[in-house]
């Protein structure tokens, strides 16, 4: 009986030493979570344990805290970042820096009331960069996007500063209207000949349905996201942008002086049998050239300047812009002057 005991108490001495070791293997571990470009804090992020279902998220600071083995191996997952895997090896502090993911086609994308990856919206949103379009000297930014964008038809009636008519997929509508919607920024316009294209970081063009869904019966007939540019930090630089452009008319029909359509007006009557109508088509001269009258060589020039910078609190983008355009009909000159100040702050801090 004595020796039934002492193995008893032999057993339960092993088996309180082994949860005695189990806990002591289990070690707490604190850090933070950042984002590896700007370097902010990232909220949200999952940390699972490696091989268990065992795990945590980031709080709005991008803190955390972990009770995990000691020589277990953490996983770091967030979306639209590169999934990051760190052993413990006995650290009780654990900071991890996320890179931004370059699978670009796994993005998910707002489309209407619901979401889809990118890759199955690729053929109904068109993208063209803020850089694509200032390197043309065009006074709309649609007029830059002639050629651009599979879907979109763009009309220019020549004008001096009038506004291009942009068609996408076609008339949207039983009266005929095929104007589009502008968002610029957020804020929603039916013309954007007021806005410099030297100001816009991207620009977006929704041809899908559920795209513009979110936007109502505005959106019959397509919708163009304006992006315009943010300030970033760093010191302020300053940026100048400026074009100078010439317009001539080209393939002008050839017309004839006073001398010679005289001369054609007597052959013609001649033909006919009947009598001359100008007696002497020489003294009519060279006459009067309609098209000088009418056409000139006009000119157009672009200029802007713009100025961008700041802190960690905050960033600005001011920009100043003239555009002068004259029409190649006499009298015609159109002019913009554009002022933009774009201001964001960082009020508390992550």
């Amino acid at each position: 009986m004595k020796r039934i005991f002492t193995r008893i108490s032999v057993l339960a001495a092993f088996c309180l030493l082994t949860i005695n070791v189990a806990l002591a293997q289990n070690i707490t571990v604190k850090g933070k979570v950042i984002d590896g470009g700007d370097k902010t804090p990232l909220p949200g992020v999952s940390i699972l344990i490696k091989g268990t279902q065992t795990g945590t998220q980031t709080d709005v600071n991008g803190g955390y805290s972990l009770s995990v083995p000691a020589n277990a191996t953490l996983v770091f997952n967030f979306v639209g970042y590169t999934a990051l895997e760190q052993a413990v090896n006995n650290q009780t502090t654990i900071n991890v820096s996320l890179a931004s993911s370059t699978q670009q086609l796994e993005q998910v994308v707002v489309v209407g009331y619901g979401t889809q990856r990118k890759i199955d919206v690729t053929g109904a949103v068109g993208t063209v960069k803020g850089e694509d379009i200032s390197k043309q000297a065009s006074v709309n930014a649609i007029s830059a996007l002639q050629g651009k964008v599979a879907g979109v038809t763009i009309t220019n009636n020549g004008a001096p500063g009038s506004s291009p008519q942009i068609t996408i997929r076609g008339t949207g509508t039983i009266y005929g209207n095929t104007g589009v919607l502008y968002v610029v920024d957020g804020v929603w316009y039916d013309d954007i000949s007021f806005l410099n294209p030297a100001d816009i970081e991207n620009l977006s063009i929704l041809k899908d349905a559920s795209s513009q869904s979110i936007y109502g019966i505005r959106a019959a007939n397509g919708v163009v996201l304006i992006t315009t540019k943010r300030g970033t930090k760093g010191q302020a630089a300053i940026t100048y942008n400026g074009s100078v452009g010439y317009k001539v008319v080209t393939n002008q029909i050839e017309m004839a002086n006073a001398t010679e359509y005289a001369t054609l007006i007597n052959e013609l009557s001649a033909s006919s049998g009947a009598a001359k109508l100008f007696t002497n088509p020489e003294s009519y001269g060279v006459g009067t050239n309609w098209y000088n009258q009418v056409f000139r060589n006009a000119l157009q020039t672009n200029h802007q300047l713009s100025v961008n910078g700041g802190g960690d609190k905050s960033t600005y983008n001011f920009s100043l812009g003239y555009t002068n355009e004259d029409g190649i009909v006499k009298k015609q000159n159109y002019q913009r002057y554009t002022a933009k100040l774009s201001n964001d702050f960082q009020i508390l801090a992550l």
